[in-house]
């Protein structure tokens, strides 16, 4: 499924990222968000996310990228029904339901 958004200068597609897209979203890794993300491993990150959204423009040429996992983007280790009542204010959250 692609969902094209047009304006004067440019049209972009949304398509669910495919494995032979991670060279093209390596190619977009710079310095800022090198500071921002860290070290990072494309193949795995489109690998193990839940979705994965590469960003394309008329040309095909892969111009952003997402990623989105099931849990947050921190170290939780045993403690993240702590951190979810803490940061969401859930007091009807449990292991089963969350």
């Amino acid at each position: 499924m692609n969902n094209e958004i047009e304006s004067d200068d440019l049209t972009i597609s949304a398509r669910r990222t495919e494995s032979l897209d991670a060279p093209d979203i390596t190619s977009l890794v710079n310095n800022e968000t090198s500071k921002i993300f860290g070290r990072v491993n494309v193949a795995r990150i489109i690998e193990k996310s839940n979705l994965a959204v590469t960003v394309v423009d008329e040309q095909n040429v892969v111009v952003g990228h997402a990623a989105f996992y099931d849990y947050p983007n921190c170290n939780l280790s045993n403690h993240w029904m702590e951190w979810i009542k803490r940061n969401y204010q859930q007091t009807k959250s449990d292991p089963i339901n969350t």
